[in-house]
């Protein structure tokens, strides 16, 4: 021991500011570290791993100082504020500490913060609800925190700050929020989110559909994975996906795609013969798929056909279907010919045809 009472210290020293650490070996089972700020000495003795704090002597007359009840834990939301209590019967002269175990940090002894970090504080009742506070927490809170009284041996006890983090979609490590595809492709859509717990990501279409992923032929209205494969994607398969990440902690969040399946025009006619009485009004259609959208118009005799007051053209688009129809009014033996229905996109150009006769 040196003449100022402390061991003898010369390994290592570290200084900050004010502060001096000096840690130091004995062959003892105890290993000493003193901590000097400002007119505060404060020593850590380290017991089987776990710190325990001796604040210097209580002085006086000995009181059956006890714990009244154990620190109860708290989970709290990153950003908001958490405290921990202890309480304590019969503190006497002694003094009350508050370390976090993983940081190897002393936070406070009595009211008097030692750490840097502004956000803590502490507050008692009679001195004997002791309540550490921590406002704006961070997930660097997070842990065990030990309240520890000066008493020979110390006494203490810990209780835990659990810090959870809501989800929160990673955009730059997610899929981007349109795709195009060639009908026939594979592709893969991933959804990334961190927070705490680790968020569970879910798939959903958003026209309620099933997801056909990884080869599977049956649908699932729900799929369970960061990342959603599509084999040989189709047409059918088109439309927005939802990626959901939830983990416990509101809100969960969401992520919408939309996948665009490109491929050339396809025409169905439902009738190619028709018959039509003389005089009457006679509407004929065709069903068009195309993506990108088709431009699609109507032919006769390698014409265009434009509204008119004998023509009344019309066009229905859902998604990738094009419904096509036309209107011939008062038809006459001059009709007698066939209609071309028309559709091309940037990928092809498609027709179907129609033959109509008069009759009487």
């Amino acid at each position: 021991m040196s003449s100022a009472g402390r061991p003898k210290c010369g390994l290592q020293n570290k200084k900050h500011s004010k502060i001096v650490v000096r840690f130091c070996w004995r062959r003892s089972s105890r290993n000493t570290v003193w901590r000097e700020h400002s007119k505060i000495v404060v020593r850590v003795c380290w017991r089987r791993s776990i710190g325990s704090l001796l604040f210097g002597s209580a002085g006086g007359e000995a009181v059956e100082t006890r714990f009244g009840g154990s620190i109860r834990n708290a989970t709290v939301t990153v950003g908001r504020d958490a405290s921990l209590s202890c309480t304590v019967e019969d503190l006497g002269n002694h003094k009350v500490g508050w370390i976090h175990l993983r940081r190897q940090m002393i936070v406070a002894v009595h009211t008097r913060i030692i750490t840097r970090i502004s956000r803590y504080s502490v507050t008692h009742d009679s001195h004997k609800t002791w309540t550490l506070h921590i406002t704006g927490v961070t997930e660097d809170d997070r842990g065990y925190y030990m309240c520890q009284i000066n008493t020979d041996p110390a006494l203490s006890q810990v209780g835990y700050l659990q810090v959870v983090v809501p989800p929160m979609i990673l955009d730059e490590e997610s899929s981007k929020s349109e795709i195009q595809v060639r009908e026939k492709q594979n592709i893969n859509l991933q959804c990334t989110a961190r927070g705490f717990p680790e968020p569970r990501i879910r798939w959903k279409r958003e026209d309620g559909k099933g997801i056909v992923a990884n080869g599977n032929n049956r649908p699932e209205l729900v799929y369970e994975d960061d990342m959603l494969s599509l084999q040989e994607v189709s047409r059918t398969q088109m439309g927005a996906y939802l990626c959901i990440a939830s983990n416990g902690v509101p809100p969960s969040v969401s992520k919408r795609i939309t996948i665009e399946v490109e491929f050339p025009p396809q025409i169905h006619v439902p009738n190619q013969l028709v018959g039509v009485p003389t005089g009457s009004n006679i509407t004929i259609e065709c069903f068009v798929e195309a993506f990108p959208k088709a431009i699609s118009f109507w032919m006769k005799n390698d014409q265009m056909i434009m509204n008119s007051a004998k023509y009344l053209t019309e066009t229905y688009q859902r998604l990738y279907h094009i419904h096509m129809k036309m209107t011939i009014f008062n038809f006459s033996h001059t009709d007698n010919t066939t209609y071309k229905c028309v559709a091309k996109n940037s990928l092809g150009e498609t027709e179907g045809d129609m033959k109509l006769n008069d009759y009487y």
